[in-house]
């Protein structure tokens, strides 16, 4: 079976997923104007997992390059990174559901689920340092993309 080891890169894969997941609720609420927490699950549900509020999120990224076509690169870079995420996310969900079974050619560990996954440790390992790097490129792209946002809604607030 597993050792603590690849236990605590799963348990890192899966907190770096919930951190993207965190992300996409917090700059989506602060796009559409409301930076309160509470009103960013009322934009995206709270009990939503990943993947429902990646689609939300991806709404409220079609609406501003709809609204503003300028930001259409910094909502392309967004989107990049949100595909990364999603496929992180799913091999977080093989991780967390998986059934892990001695191969029997082998006889290493092996992750079933929807398809089979190493348990290398250095392969685990790799993922958690994946996934942190993109929490934080994940992150700068938002922020980038909220900064222009702010900048573009200023240009169209005209002084009395």
């Amino acid at each position: 079976m597993l050792d603590a080891q690849q236990y605590a890169a799963i348990g890192k894969i899966a907190v770096g997923c919930s951190r993207i997941e965190y992300l996409m609720r917090y700059f989506a609420a602060h796009y559409v104007g409301a930076p309160e927490f509470g009103i960013a699950n009322s934009v995206i549900d709270k009990f939503a997992m990943f993947r429902p509020t990646k689609e939300a999120f991806e709404r409220v990224l079609n609406a501003i390059a709809s609204e503003y076509p300028a930001l259409q690169a910094k909502v392309q870079a967004v989107r990049a990174r949100l595909t990364e995420a999603d496929k992180l996310a799913q091999t977080r969900n093989i991780l967390m559901h998986g059934l892990v079974e001695p191969d029997p050619i082998t006889k290493k560990p092996t992750m079933y689920g929807r398809k089979p996954l190493s348990c290398d440790q250095t392969e685990l390992d790799g993922l958690a340092s994946e996934v942190t790097k993109l929490y934080d490129l994940f992150c700068d792209e938002c922020g980038a993309l909220l900064e222009d946002l702010s900048d573009e809604r200023a240009k169209l607030i005209k002084p009395i």
